[in-house]
């Protein structure tokens, strides 16, 4: 697997129905709440049923026929560092054919991971924000 510096900023998979960014493509600093999804949601191609994008670390899924638009945005969150209060693991399970999108949170062991944290040289302070997933 390439080292993340080195994936694109962006792909379409499953026939565009899919369209996967880590931040708005032209602003990749940029923190996309789900009160901005609308916006975002301008990014999608009239195949595109779901985009997906992170940075955050914010888990979320609006559909926007809400507001008569098509498809959904997810934020799926975060497995192994959430920011929005809650330390348990972050993902999203979607369905391009229905379109759906589930958002799920399970256990992890964080004490665990702390620890790797630790051992690898990261800095405490991302270990011990695990606990409170802040």
């Amino acid at each position: 697997m390439p080292w993340p510096s080195e994936l694109p900023a962006s792909t379409h998979a499953f026939d565009d129905r899919l369209y996967v960014v880590h931040s708005p493509p032209e602003n990749i600093d940029r923190y996309v709440s789900k009160g901005m999804f609308t916006s975002v949601a301008t990014y999608m191609s009239e195949a595109t049923q779901i985009l997906a994008l992170g940075h955050t670390h914010k888990q979320a899924a609006v559909n926007m026929a809400k507001f008569s638009r098509h498809g959904w945005v997810v934020n799926p969150g975060s497995v192994g560092q959430p920011r929005d209060g809650n330390p348990t693991a972050a993902y999203a399970v979607v369905d391009l054919e229905a379109p759906i999108v589930e958002l799920h949170r399970t256990e992890y062991p964080i004490e665990e991971v702390k620890t790797a944290h630790v051992e690898v040289g990261l800095p405490s302070r991302s270990a011990k924000r695990l606990e409170k997933g802040e």
